[in-house]
Order: structure tokens, then C-alpha cells, then sequence
């Protein structure tokens, strides 16, 4: 049997992601954004979260008997928002934060929702940044209300999320933006005001995704969007093909340089989340894992590391050797974990050698 606790291997995930363990707290999610990628892996099925949430206590039990002291970063969550207006899920989430700041399990929220500023889930966020082991993504598309309503149909006003921003911040917790997807049409007008609103919040570090879609997506938003008809669509991830669409990647590349040179204008960092333009962020990791505690968080090695080491592997010994001479979880650590973790999290390693050579040939043409 396999462990639900870390995203499935892929082409794209084993290879840029850091932050692949995560925990789920429902199997739908209220917000129904039009654009959401999530609803293609959803399985609505109320006994496997059920399930999931029971390997999640069992695990982090696991760590904790076995004194395990550096931990992967768990993110809260990757398939729904954790904190909607549904108690059952606003009281998994509540109960997963309060065992992560008992068992000082490092977490990366990620959310659209006002309700993570109420008084109880703020105070377990205060609770867990005691030790530096909270991080809080908060997302953006577009400020234009007008837009978000057609796009996010259930979610809080872009201007009620800027003000999330800013009451993390001002409560010291950290805080990133993830500006995501980038549409075109609607980016280009919109950037610029978005990084001043963003560092005027407090928000430390934007990641941007481009938008990628199946064509049945598209055409819906293009009857929203009418200019997303004059974008010229291709396969996500081109050098790996993939039944997905994105903006071609001229586009994503002008488009996500701007966004990057006025990050650094603002002193604001920049990163770049499972795209082929990796090499265009500008701080440690994608996520901003290096916010959370170093002496309690460990990452996986992604292709951004051995870019920017200058060592490519082309053996499983090669990658552990760098892994290990680098702090990152090697093959002693993926052997320290209950078998299911230990199986899923080699296979993540074997797909980033099977593919980082083809991304590569990619970014050094630039």
C-alpha cells in the first residue's frame, strides 16, 4: 500500500517541487474557481479523507517516537481550501494545526480565506511561528472584482485577501503570495499595482504560476475572457509534454521577468512554481520553506539546486551524494521513514534524474 501524505510522482512534481508531503482536510471545496486544476485529482470520497487524516496522526506520531527532529515541510492543503465556511472541514484543519505546533510538525498553509484570521486559527498560527514553523500562502489572480467573481465565484474579494496579508504580517507570521495563474489579458494591466499592494500588505515572497488548462477550461474562460481567443496555446511543460495547455513561453518568460524586476525593485522575492522558468526565481526555494525554522525543516533536492550547483546527476549515487553534501534529504534519511514514505519518495528522486536533462536543454537555450 501507498501513502496518500505525499503528492503522486509526476514529470513536473518530482522535478521542481519541494514541498510534496501534504495533508488534505476534506474532498471538495466550496470556492469552485473555474480555473482550479485541483478538481482533476480530487476524489470525493469521504471515507479516503477519513483515511488520510488517520495516516496523517499515525505518522507525525511516527516521527515524534522515532526523534526525528528535522521534518518535510507538510502543506496544508494542495487539492481544497482548508478553511472553508463547512465545519467539518474548518475543524480537521483546526485539529491538523494543533497537532503540527504539538508535535512541531513545519507547515505551509495555503489559502484563499478570510476565516484564517479568526481568533482560534490565528492563535495556533501564532502558537506554531513561536518556533518558526509556519508559513502562510495566501492566493491572488487578479484585484479586479469584477473578474475574480466570474473566475472565483465563491471566494473572499481580492481586496478582503490583501487584508489577510496584512494582518498575518502585522501578527509577525510569514506570509507569501502566490499570484496564480498568471492570464494573460488580464496580468499585463494588472501586475505592477499587485507587487505595490502585495509589499505594502507585508508579504515577503510572491510565487507565480502561469495558467494551464485542458481545452474544455479554456474554452469557458474564453467565453469570460474573449482576448484568451488571440493567445497562442501549447502543451505545459513543452519540453515534456503534456495534454495540458499553457500561454506559449515567450509569453511566461517577458511576463514572469517583469514581475520578477519589480519584486526586486520592492525587495520582494521572487519564485517561480512548476514551470520550465525555474531558473528565474530569485531566493532559496519556490515555496519559502527557508522562512521556516532550519534547524526543524528538511527539503528534497529539485532541479533548482543542481542548476544552480552546476552538478547534473546521472546516477542515483550521484544525487545522493549531492543531496547529502548539501543537507537535503538523502537516502540515509528516506530510509528513516515507515515503508509506504520511503517507496514514494525514491520514486520522486528517480523521475527527477529521468527528467531534469530534458528540462535543462530547455532553460540553457535562454
Amino acid at each position: 500500500m501507498g501513502t496518500t501524505l505525499i503528492i503522486n510522482p509526476s514529470s513536473v512534481i518530482s522535478t521542481y517541487c519541494y514541498s510534496i508531503f501534504r495533508v488534505e482536510p476534506s474532498s471538495y471545496c466550496q470556492f469552485s474557481c473555474l480555473y482550479c486544476y485541483a478538481r482533476w485529482y480530487r476524489q470525493s470520497d469521504e471515507k479516503l479523507t477519513q483515511q488520510h487524516l488517520r495516516e496523517f496522526i499515525k505518522f507525525v506520531k511516527y516521527l515524534k517516537r522515532r526523534e526525528i527532529s528535522k521534518i518535510p515541510p507538510f502543506r496544508l492543503s494542495t487539492l481544497v481550501e482548508p478553511f472553508q465556511n463547512d465545519d467539518k472541514c474548518l475543524r480537521r484543519s483546526i485539529r491538523i494545526l494543533k497537532l503540527c505546533a504539538e508535535y512541531g510538525i513545519p507547515m505551509i498553509v495555503n489559502t484563499k480565506s478570510t476565516q484564517v484570521v479568526k481568533d482560534e486559527i490565528i492563535s495556533i498560527l501564532q502558537k506554531l511561528n513561536e518556533n518558526r514553523l509556519v508559513l502562510v500562502q495566501v492566493s491572488l489572480c487578479t484585484l479586479n472584482e469584477e473578474v475574480s467573481k466570474k473566475l472565483e465565484p465563491n471566494a473572499p474579494r481580492p481586496e478582503d485577501r490583501l487584508k489577510i496579508i496584512e494582518k498575518l504580517a502585522s501578527e509577525g507570521i510569514p506570509v507569501a503570495v502566490r499570484y496564480q495563474p498568471l492570464i494573460p489579458s488580464i496580468v499585463e494591466k494588472e501586475y505592477e499595482s499587485l507587487v505595490q499592494q502585495i509589499k505594502a500588505a507585508g508579504a515577503v515572497h510572491i510565487i507565480v504560476e502561469s495558467l494551464r488548462v485542458d481545452a474544455a477550461t479554456l474554452k469557458t474562460l474564453c467565453n469570460i475572457l474573449p482576448e484568451l481567443r488571440n493567445i497562442r496555446w501549447v502543451s505545459y511543460v513543452e519540453s515534456l509534454g503534456s495534454v495540458l495547455l499553457s500561454p506559449p513561453r515567450d509569453w511566461r518568460v517577458t511576463t514572469e521577468q517583469a514581475i520578477r524586476d519589480l519584486c526586486a525593485k520592492y525587495g520582494i522575492n521572487f519564485a517561480v512554481c512548476k514551470e520550465d522558468t525555474f531558473y528565474l526565481t530569485t531566493c532559496e526555494d519556490c515555496c519559502g520553506i527557508y522562512m521556516i525554522n532550519r534547524d526543524r525543516v528538511i527539503k528534497r533536492i529539485t532541479i533548482l539546486d543542481l542548476y544552480r550547483i552546476g552538478k547534473i546527476p546521472d546516477s542515483m549515487d550521484m544525487l545522493d551524494r549531492i543531496a547529502k553534501e548539501r543537507g537535503f534529504i538523502d537516502l540515509d534519511y528516506i530510509n528513516t521513514m515507515p515503508r509506504p514514505v520511503r517507496k514514494v519518495l525514491k520514486w520522486h528522486y528517480k523521475l527527477l534524474l529521468k527528467n531534469i536533462n530534458k528540462i535543462l536543454k530547455v532553460s540553457r537555450a535562454e
